[in-house]
């Protein structure tokens, strides 16, 4: 392939394409005028051998309204007639085949507006920023939020559910698990976070509707989670046995490539639940299916005991697991924790 090379060419030379399908109107053309002025002339047209404009119509016409004499091109050499026809639509139609993330465009431009960066700038109408910037009802056209804007947000654990947003960030949001829903009360935030939320919990509750699993935990590892391996995001709450569940969890997902993260919470004051094999302390691992009591040494370095597993059975499953949070809760029998997780 030929490297790319940016020249610079006298407007006058070049030759808009007389059968150009794609329209600008005089207000878009305003608009990229704008950004060149605002950020310069970023994005070359493109232009065959004889100057004949490929792509970049709508750049030309903006850098002849900035009475500019000379703009960045690239030439395409080496297109026959077919392909320099075939690209001029392409160029336009494959980019209005993209979509947007409306909770992090909203982020975005939120955060320009916060440094009083003018939007204007950007492009979008009017009527398209109002309808992401509404606090409504209707949730956003990506699929997230949806009837979670109409519910009232349960209350939880403000460092828990900071620690958890938080590390929404390093997955991504396509789809998430909860293995025991809880209420509801992550679920809101994952329902606005993903575009799915798998959710599984024993119980029926009259105010959350949303369980499309009724199993234990360990059940829907075992007979369902190979149906989901595309999730990007796994919560494990700690009734059941996370421990337990952990293990078998890493023992399904061994050919799963993508990283993503998980969450856990766990504890059970002296009563350390966990079973299987792995027997890096002697307490806290379950033999033969039976709890095993923990002694009072156990007790203070359950932090300790805690990382020690999450290492040991990753690694054996050749995961890493990065900690991204990990904090405490009451007299310190309770671990809240995420971790960012590859396969090694």
């Amino acid at each position: 392939m030929d490297k790319l090379e940016v020249v610079y060419k006298n407007i006058a030379d070049l030759i808009p394409y007389v059968n150009n399908a794609r329209t600008h109107t005089d207000e878009q053309v305003a608009q990229v005028a704008a950004s060149i002025r605002e950020f310069g002339f970023t994005n070359a047209i493109l232009i065959d051998e004889d100057g004949g404009v490929v792509a970049g119509h709508g750049r030309l016409l903006a850098a002849r309204k900035l009475k500019m004499d000379v703009v960045p091109c690239v030439e395409l050499k080496g297109l026959s007639k077919a392909q320099r026809k075939a690209y001029v639509l392409a160029d336009n139609q494959l980019a209005l085949n993209g979509g947007w993330n409306l909770d992090l465009l909203q982020v975005e431009i939120e955060g320009l507006k916060d440094l009083d960066f003018d939007v204007d700038l950007l492009g979008f109408d009017d009527d398209f920023l109002d309808e992401i910037f509404v606090d409504g009802s209707e949730g956003s056209k990506s699929g997230r939020g949806g009837h979670y804007n109409d519910i009232e947000v349960p209350d939880i654990d403000p460092r828990k559910l900071a620690y958890r947003i938080e590390s929404l960030q390093k997955s991504g949001h396509k789809k998430s698990i909860e293995l025991f829903a809880g209420r509801g009360v992550l679920s809101y935030w994952y329902g606005r976070s993903f575009d799915e939320n798998i959710t599984n919990d024993q119980q029926d509750f009259e105010d959350y509707k949303e369980n499309k699993y009724n199993l234990k935990a360990i059940d829907f590892i075992n007979n369902h989670l190979r149906e989901h391996l595309d999730f990007d995001f796994i919560d494990f709450d700690d009734e059941g046995c996370p421990a337990l569940e952990i293990q078998k969890f890493f023992n399904v997902i061994n050919g799963k490539k993508e990283t993503f993260v998980m969450a856990v919470t766990d504890g059970q004051g002296l009563n350390l639940k966990s079973c299987g094999k792995i027997n890096f302390h002697k307490t806290y691992m379950q033999r033969e299916n039976k709890t095993v009591q923990a002694t009072v040494d156990d007790y203070y370095s359950f932090v300790d005991i805690f990382r020690t597993f999450i290492h040991n059975v990753s690694s054996a499953n050749m995961f890493s697991c990065e900690e991204l949070s990990l904090y405490t809760k009451d007299n310190g029998n309770v671990i809240y924790a995420t971790y960012l997780v590859r396969k090694v």
